[in-house]
């Protein structure tokens, strides 16, 4: 209940931005040591509020944050990128 609590504040901030329209997908983040009982305990939540769990994505915080930078920036051939968790 409190996981979904503050899920349920951050979906109804993120919708008051968006002329009241709820988000049609909803990507969660973690930490990367967590097991599939915790990512679970995120995926009960977001059930909780009424969100199908078809459009519900968990992914790890170090990998999202990979897969921002590398969107949002071009990477050329070789360069790497380093993320600390």
């Amino acid at each position: 209940s409190p996981v979904a609590a503050v899920l349920k504040s951050v979906v109804d901030r993120a919708s008051k931005e968006h002329n009241g329209t709820r988000p049609s997908e909803l990507v969660l983040t973690h930490p990367e040591e967590w097991s599939e009982r915790e990512i679970q305990v995120l995926l009960d939540a977001a059930q909780q509020l009424g969100l199908s769990a078809t459009k519900v994505t968990t992914i790890s915080e170090p990998k999202a944050a990979a897969t921002y930078y590398t969107r949002s920036k071009e990477l050329k051939p070789g360069e790497k990128i380093a993320v600390f968790d």
